[in-house]
This record gives structure tokens, C-alpha cells and sequence, in this order.
């Protein structure tokens, strides 16, 4: 029994020698992590805060440039489109911010602004095929160069255009605008549209970023076709805008499926000015559609492959509206 104790302390003693040890020896330890941990968040700290200091920096720097950009607009744009009726077209996904600044652009180069036209999803929706096929139909017994275009998209964007430039409000072009109005589909939004004729056009694309596919995000079968119905439907909008009437498509370039860089890839016949810098762009809008009155296609703007990143000052005139077209 004395031997049985004798050991049964000693075993005690041990074990709390060592948890004395545990204890003694993770003071310091957790001092050595501590202030490891402390100083890595003080490092974070003040990176963050460089950081916070850097973007609070590039943002009123380009606050700056932006509203230099729109101070210097109207010298930089007075007088190009002098006496030019000048139409907006709209297309889904452009902030009303934007058709704002390029009214205000147009006007200060001397347009006049011809109203605006929302065109609608309903122009590509997956589900509206039918109804496009049937607004082609009607669109072709009141337009008969109508029957020389193969698809109904190409159909009813000539009759768009026409009825721009023509009038929506004139008699000639009358059963064109009822048929819109009368349709099942609603393809385009004519209620903020002007009623003279359009010399000229300018078509706003809004930004389309790209979105890989990812192993937590697969991709979206119906949402890539439609963003591909998307991408084909209103480049044939475009592509038929440049050539019934001088026009400029503005847009941001910097993914595939912006409009802007499809146009430029694709060499329609339609000028740009793309819009990674909103305000550049604003400037650019009227340069390069004066330009496009005078017969010249160009691209202005910060993507690569551009003719110039400012356009040249051009006063477009009467006669040349008369000639481009």
C-alpha cells in the first residue's frame, strides 16, 4: 500500500510539473504570435490605407479631367453639325445618364436634337421570333424595297430607319409608324421621338462586359445565345444605319461582345467613338459624325486600332448631308 502511494504521487507530481511547463511556456508563445498577428494587421492597416489614398486620388483626378472634358466641349464641337437634325437611337442596357450628355453634346455642335428612340429587347428576345416574322410581314405591304431583304430583323430595321429619316410624323411615313404601333411586339419606344426628318443618327451601345465561364458560375446556355442574338441582330441595325444614312455608333470597346468592337472588327461602314472615358467620348460623338457627313467612316477614341483619339474639327453642312446620303 506505501509503495502503491509513493507512486501514485510521484505520477501527480509529474503531471503537474508539465502542465506548470504548459502553462509557464505558452506565455510567451502566445506573446511571440501576438504581436506577429499585430503586426501584420498594422501592415494591412497602412496598405489599405495607401491604397484608399490612391483610388480617393485617380477619382477627383478624373472628376478633373472629365469636367475639363466637358468645359472644353462646346469650342472643341461648335458649329460642327450646324443646322443638322440629328436623331438618338437607344439601345437596352444604356444608363439615361449617357442619352442625356450626348443631347447635350449634339446640341452644343449646333444640332438639333431630333428626340430619341428606345429600341426594346423585344428586338432580340428568344421568344419574339413569331412576332418579329409577322411585324416583317406587314412592314413589306407598306414598304416594297422591303421585299429585296432576306430576314425579318433586316426588314424591320430598314423600316426603322426610314421612318427616321423621313419623319414620324409625316404623311409618307405614316402606315410605316402605325405598324409599329399596332404590332404585337413592341420593338422600339417612339414616345420621346421628334417628328422631322433625320439627317443624321447616332446610335449609343451600352457596355457589355465579358463573363468567362467559371467552375462555380457554368455557362448559361440560353443566356449565351441570346447575348450571341444580341451581338448579330444589332450589328445588322448598325450595319444598315451606315449605309442609309450618316451615323456614328458610340460605345465602350474593351470586351468581345461590345458593339463598337464588333462594328470595327467586322468593317461596317459606320463611324465610332467608343467610350472608356465617358467624357472623350462625348466630345467625339459629333466629330465623328460630322466626319461621317462628309463621306468619311472613322473610329475615335483610347481602343487600339482608332484613326485618332480626338477627331478632327469638321463643319459637316447642308450639302454634304445631302451627299453622304
Amino acid at each position: 500500500m506505501i509503495d502503491f502511494r509513493y507512486h501514485l504521487v510521484s505520477l501527480i507530481s509529474v503531471f503537474i510539473a508539465l502542465a506548470v511547463g504548459i502553462i509557464l511556456g505558452a506565455g510567451p508563445l502566445q506573446n511571440s504570435i501576438g504581436e506577429r498577428l499585430s503586426a501584420e494587421v498594422d501592415s494591412l492597416r497602412a496598405a489599405n490605407s495607401a491604397l484608399k489614398s490612391e483610388n480617393e486620388s485617380l477619382t477627383i483626378r478624373n472628376s478633373g479631367q472629365a469636367r475639363a472634358w466637358e468645359a472644353a466641349a462646346p469650342t472643341l464641337v461648335g458649329n460642327t453639325l450646324k443646322d443638322m437634325n440629328v436623331s438618338i437611337a437607344v439601345l437596352p442596357g444604356v444608363k439615361d445618364d449617357i442619352v442625356k450628355k450626348t443631347r447635350d453634346v449634339l446640341t452644343a455642335a449646333g444640332a438639333a436634337v431630333n428626340g430619341t428612340v428606345q429600341i426594346t429587347e423585344n428586338w432580340t428576345a428568344l421568344g419574339e421570333n413569331g412576332e418579329r416574322e409577322q411585324l416583317a410581314r406587314q412592314i413589306q405591304t407598306v414598304l416594297p424595297e422591303a421585299a429585296a431583304v432576306k430576314d425579318a430583323n433586316g426588314k424591320i430595321s430598314l423600316a426603322l430607319l426610314k421612318l427616321l429619316k423621313g419623319g414620324i410624323k409625316s404623311p409618307e411615313e405614316k402606315p410605316l409608324y402605325d405598324i409599329f404601333g399596332s404590332s404585337d411586339v413592341q420593338v422600339a419606344d417612339f414616345s420621346q421621338a421628334g417628328a422631322n426628318k433625320a439627317d443624321g443618327l447616332v446610335i449609343l451601345a451600352p457596355d457589355v462586359p465579358d463573363n468567362p465561364p467559371s467552375k462555380d458560375h457554368p455557362r448559361n446556355a440560353r443566356q449565351a445565345k441570346q447575348q450571341d442574338m444580341n451581338t448579330k441582330m444589332f450589328s445588322a441595325l448598325i450595319s444598315a444605319a451606315g449605309e442609309q444614312m450618316p451615323a456614328v455608333l458610340s460605345g465602350n470597346a474593351d470586351s468581345q461582345n461590345d458593339l463598337v468592337l464588333v462594328a470595327r472588327t467586322a468593317r461596317l461602314n459606320i463611324s465610332t467613338a467608343d467610350a472608356i472615358e465617358p467624357a472623350l467620348a462625348m466630345v467625339n460623338i459629333p466629330l465623328a459624325l460630322a466626319a461621317d457627313f462628309q463621306g468619311k467612316t472613322v473610329s475615335y477614341g483610347l481602343a487600339d486600332g482608332v484613326d485618332a483619339v480626338i477627331g478632327e474639327h469638321t463643319e459637316a453642312g447642308k450639302n454634304a448631308s445631302a451627299s453622304a446620303q
